[in-house]
């Protein structure tokens, strides 16, 4: 079976999510992924705004770069 590299990639990454996690329990794995999320959309430049509850809707903000 010929794979593509970007398949690998994908599968690289969820295989070391899975090592990461593995051993949290339920509360601490909401915890990881709501800290990874919200780290994720602020670098992507977006927030999430709450419309009732547990639901939400990103909102693209402002983000200033710099060029390094």
């Amino acid at each position: 079976m010929n794979v593509s590299k970007s398949l690998e990639e994908v599968w690289d990454w969820k295989d070391a999510l899975y090592e990461e996690t593995k051993e949290l329990s339920k509360e601490e794995l909401v915890e990881f992924f709501n800290d990874n999320t919200k780290e994720f959309l602020d670098t992507m430049g977006y927030k999430k705004n709450p419309v009732k509850e547990g639901i939400y809707k990103l909102e693209k903000i402002n983000v200033a770069t710099t060029a390094c």
